[in-house]
């Protein structure tokens, strides 16, 4: 993600998804298909997070 840009909530119903900070920060947040309350992260650099299968996410470049 480009400074201060965003990827809008998106899900992927076919396939998990794999984030992997390589610099700058970046927060996250995640919905799961079940009902389970928003889990959100903080990613900094070499910090991963994966969004599972259906699980409605976004994120967004802390930095400037």
């Amino acid at each position: 993600l480009g400074p201060c840009s965003m990827l809008p909530p998106h899900n992927h119903p076919r396939a998990s998804n794999m984030v992997v900070a390589i610099s700058g920060t970046t927060h996250t947040f995640m919905i799961n298909e079940n009902g389970v309350p928003m889990i959100d992260e903080i990613l900094t650099p070499m910090k991963m997070t994966i969004f599972p299968q259906g699980a409605m996410h976004m994120m967004y470049n802390m930095g400037e």
